[in-house]
């Protein structure tokens, strides 16, 4: 109720402490309002794993450029 002293900001503690909740739990939103931009975690660069993974699932004996493509 907008016009209750104090409602807005309860809400907007309540939203806060849930996007914080379930972001811990890594449950990442789909869009965020321009009031949340600052709650995300910062961005994690894992390209070495992914290519690490890439590389495991194309060629699993590891004969290909072997020694060649490692330590990204």
């Amino acid at each position: 109720d907008r016009d209750e002293s104090g409602a807005d900001e309860r809400a907007m503690a309540c939203h806060d402490e849930v996007a914080r909740r379930l972001i811990e739990q890594g449950h990442l939103p789909y869009r965020l309002g321009i009031h949340s931009m600052r709650s995300l975690p910062a961005a994690v660069d894992d390209s070495e794993g992914f290519f690490e993974a890439l590389k495991r699932t194309l060629d699993p004996a590891g004969i290909l450029a072997r020694g060649r493509y490692e330590g990204w």
